[in-house]
């Protein structure tokens, strides 16, 4: 539950576009959990609910200025939320979409028998019961995007049809209306199928086995079984009218304390070099978000030809005597690079997984080369280079890769360059060797398994 007024709230944003970071974390905090489960519920699983709740509390510390407190925060919030997990489309069940029939011709006709012990020592009651929370929220992929959010509006929120009409852009009405449809959809679904929720032959206990086969869980990455409990609810003035005597049939619904990977997210925002936007997301029309303007404002200047032309002089006259007798063309090219590196850094940010805002000159590399064991004596790289990743310039986790060179040779390009950096290949397998549990989870994975496979050699 929030612990702060609508208008304790209101003082804490004041201070937070002002610059001062302990009260937009305090901000911020307050409001994840909602982001999380609402992207949760919407999506289906909690990485992907990881990585869409980044995005949208990005989203809110960039724009935070625009809040005037003329609703409830936590429902600008929500607004904020709901408008981008409607469109989102980089979550598992958008390249896989299910169905209540495929779901129900999967629990009458999966070969459940026939699946051989998985469960790798982990008590059977507890992959039950993370079969059980997976299973009631997948469910929900079998609704199409906008009956899931208003399922989730008016069973888990418990939103008033007049705020979530307005939210979904329809009358309150009509959300009433399709709320009764999609509950009774899914308590008829429940009550016919599942033996844990209605009269159904399902039970989770007998079906471990065969999830864990089809990649549904895994004994060694738990999700909901040792999620924390939280109690989540929006800051409105109305309950939520009665719609119907279902609720009890929806118990499952329940909310969870977001990972603790999130709130690292929020306090890494802090420190990096984008914090500044906070203040300034009206001025800047949402920077991180509009890359013309955000070129515009911050990159106004940004010479590209300038770089190229430094480069060109570069590479005409590679030796120590032009390099340091031109070091103020060297300075004034280089900072046109970083600017332009900071803008990619922002934008790349938009889609990028764990690409945090960052300075554009620790990710930058120098135009000096190790000449000693090169048949080419020349001492400058006549380029100048960026790698933009989750490691910053190291190579793993892999990232994007710009090179400026003249001559037609400048690119942009994302994954491993391995040329580039010296040891990839033993820095690759040293990470896998320190991050098994993750590597096992996406080796196993159902999306990576139908489309390769890893060939062990028999020893």
């Amino acid at each position: 539950m929030n612990p702060f007024t609508n208008e304790e709230l209101l003082d804490l944003i004041q201070k937070a576009t002002a610059g001062d970071k302990p009260s937009l974390e305090t901000v911020m905090l307050s409001v994840q959990d909602l982001v999380f489960n609402l992207s949760l519920r919407m999506l289906g699983t909690f990485p992907d609910a990881e990585d869409a709740s980044q995005d949208i509390l990005l989203k809110v510390m960039t724009h935070l200025s625009s809040f005037k407190g003329e609703s409830a925060f936590s429902t600008w919030v929500f607004r904020i939320a709901v408008n981008h997990l409607k469109d989102y489309k980089k979550h598992m069940f958008a390249q896989f979409p299910l169905s209540f029939e495929f779901y129900g011709d999967d629990i009458q006709n999966a070969r459940t028998g026939d699946v051989p012990d998985l469960t790798r020592n982990v008590e059977q009651a507890i992959l039950a019961e993370e079969l059980k929370l997976s299973c009631t929220n997948v469910m929900l992929q079998c609704l199409d995007t906008e009956s899931r959010c208003i399922f989730i509006l008016g069973t888990m929120f418990h939103v008033d049809s007049r705020i979530a009409g307005d939210i979904l852009g329809i009358t309150p009405e009509a959300y009433r209306q399709r709320l009764s449809r999609v509950r009774k959809k899914m308590a008829d679904f429940l009550g016919e199928y599942c033996g844990e929720y209605g009269k159904g032959n399902c039970r989770c206990a007998d079906r471990v086995n065969y999830a864990i086969q089809s990649h549904r869980i895994h004994p060694a990455q738990l999700y909901f079984q040792p999620a924390a409990p939280a109690q989540v609810i929006l800051d409105v003035k109305e309950a939520m009218e009665e719609i119907d005597d279902l609720s009890q049939e929806f118990s499952f619904c329940r909310t969870y304390q977001s990972p603790e990977n999130l709130k690292q997210f929020i306090k890494e925002f802090l420190n990096g070099a984008s914090f500044s936007v906070v203040g300034n997301s009206q001025e800047t029309a949402g920077s991180v978000y509009s890359g013309r303007e955000s070129a515009k404002q911050e990159g106004e200047s940004m010479d590209t030809q300038l770089i190229l032309s430094y480069l060109k002089s570069l590479s005409e006259n590679n030796n120590r005597e032009w390099y340091h007798a031109h070091k103020a063309a060297y300075k004034e090219a280089n900072a046109q690079f970083e600017a332009l590196v900071q803008e990619l850094i922002l934008q790349i940010g938009k889609f990028g997984r764990n690409i945090l805002p960052g300075e554009a000159k620790e990710l930058t590399f120098k135009l000096v080369r190790d000449t000693r064991f090169s048949h080419d004596k020349s001492p400058y790289h006549p380029a100048f280079r960026a790698h933009i990743g989750p490691g910053e310039k190291l190579p793993v986790p892999v990232g994007y890769y710009l090179m400026i060179k003249p001559g037609g040779q400048s690119f942009l390009g994302g994954g491993l360059f391995a040329a580039s950096f010296k040891d990839a290949t033993s820095m690759v397998r040293d990470h896998i060797a320190a991050n098994g549990g993750e590597w096992e989870r996406i080796r196993r994975c159902f999306l990576f398994v139908l489309d390769l496979s890893i060939k062990i050699p028999v020893q």
